[in-house]
Order: C-alpha cells, then sequence, then structure tokens
C-alpha cells in the first residue's frame, strides 16, 4: 500500500529483478522460480502473430491440449482466438499477459496493478485463478475489493520507509484508522464517494467463466493450490 509516487512499482521491479540501480542487498531463497506481470508488459503484444499462436508458443507441451479451454476461461472464445496481437485492446493484451504468466509453473508471483483496464468479470476470473494458486503472491492494486479478497499480509510504504501489517486488509485499514481520525474519515469519504446505483456488486463468476467452454480451468494451471495457502499481499 501507498501513495502514487511512494515507489511501489519500483519494489516490484526490484524484487522481479528488473531493476537493479538500488542500494542494498536482495536475497532470494532456494529454488525460487518468478513470474512478473508489471503494467507496461502488454506493449509487447505488437505482431500480426494470433492470441492462439502467441499462447501455443508459450504454453508448456503438457497443456497444449487445453489452451482452447484456457483461453476460454480468459474470455478469449470462438473465432477470437485467432485475431492478431497488434489490434487488440488495452485490456485484451492485459488478460492475454496474465494468462501467459499463469501458463508457466513458477512459485513467486510479482504483480504489478493485475486489474487495470480489466472488465469485472475479467478481474473476477483472475480473482478465482489467484485463490487457487499455491505459490506466493505480491501484488500492488488499487482494487479495494481485490485486495481484500486475496491479501494476508499488508506492506505499507511511506515517506520511503516500508511497514508490514501481518494480516488481512480489513486489518491494517482497523489499525490505520485506530492511530489516525483523519484516515479513518478519509477511508469513509472513498466509501461514499460513490453513488449506490454506481457500485458494482459483485456475484460468483459463471460456470462458464471459471472453467473456460473446454472445462480445463482451473485445474490444467500450473501452480493450482493445495489446501495450504500461500503469502500474499498488496
Amino acid at each position: 500500500m501507498g501513495k502514487n509516487g511512494a515507489g511501489k512499482s519500483t519494489l516490484m521491479r526490484i524484487l522481479a529483478g528488473m531493476d537493479t540501480a538500488f542500494e542494498g542487498e536482495l536475497k532470494l531463497g532456494s529454488g525460487v522460480r518468478i513470474g512478473f506481470f508489471d503494467q507496461d508488459l502488454e506493449s509487447s503484444f505488437t505482431t500480426e502473430r494470433s492470441i492462439y499462436d502467441e499462447i501455443e508458443a508459450s504454453s508448456p507441451t503438457a497443456l497444449i491440449p487445453s489452451l482452447r479451454g484456457l483461453l476460454g476461461a480468459f474470455l478469449f472464445r470462438g473465432d477470437d482466438i485467432y485475431k492478431p496481437l497488434a489490434v487488440l485492446s488495452g485490456g485484451e493484451k492485459s488478460r492475454l499477459a496474465l494468462l501467459k504468466l499463469l501458463l508457466n509453473p513458477v512459485n513467486l508471483l510479482i504483480l504489478d496493478e493485475p486489474t487495470n483496464h480489466l472488465d469485472l468479470q475479467t478481474k473476477d476470473v483472475l480473482l478465482n485463478v489467484l485463490k487457487e494458486y499455491e505459490g506466493t503472491l505480491i501484488f500492488v492494486s488499487h482494487d479495494r475489493y481485490f485486495i481484500d479478497q486475496l491479501a494476508t499480509r499488508v506492506f505499507e510504504i511511506e515517506n520511503g520507509r516500508g511497514r508490514n501489517f501481518p494480516g488481512d486488509y480489513a486489518y491494517y485499514r482497523s489499525l490505520k484508522e485506530r492511530e489516525s481520525p483523519a484516515t479513518a474519515e478519509l477511508s469513509r469519504q472513498e466509501d461514499t464517494a460513490v453513488p449506490p446505483e454506481g457500485r458494482h456488486k459483485r456475484q460468483p463468476p459463471s460456470k462458464e467463466a471459471a472453467q473456460g467452454p473446454a472445462g480445463g480451468f482451473p485445474e490444467a494451471f500450473p501452480g493450482r493450490r493445495s489446501p495450504s495457502r500461500g503469502n500474499r499481499g498488496p
């Protein structure tokens, strides 16, 4: 958590090994395999290659029979899978980048604003996938619902310093509100800024959205979680 410009995206890039211009030392545990999504990743999709060809080229051989179902889970259905990458919208590119990331077995996912450009249905599909992920998840998001559903730990960056809150988003907010009446008032203002008729009432994803037309989701994904839960935080 942190204000715009606090350094959240920079921290994500450092953790992912994408930014080495920093002081100090970064040590990863043995056997850590990182998957990284950032806000600029979608800009790489500029060729005439089709969506299906892009995913097939990135997929482990064992998953190729399930690709249509996995594409369907991310709302690429029918002839859409043959659209060239160059004509995709920002939201479609984000969906494709996230799917590519989830195709390969990694045990640390680092996501910088993964819900940007996504419509509500796709956000719910992504949320469903990440709830099943058995590795460690580190993410930055401004979507309160997304944070509330996933985070088991919150790390706040403020004035160049980091602070760890070992609990979910509700725990973080309760502590911040106790520390500062101004923070509590700001939270109430943000909660009431959107008129009731404009608020989205999320429903559980439909079976089609959750599984895709081939029924291969989420069991087909590498990293699908066991009953144990990994660490995750915004």
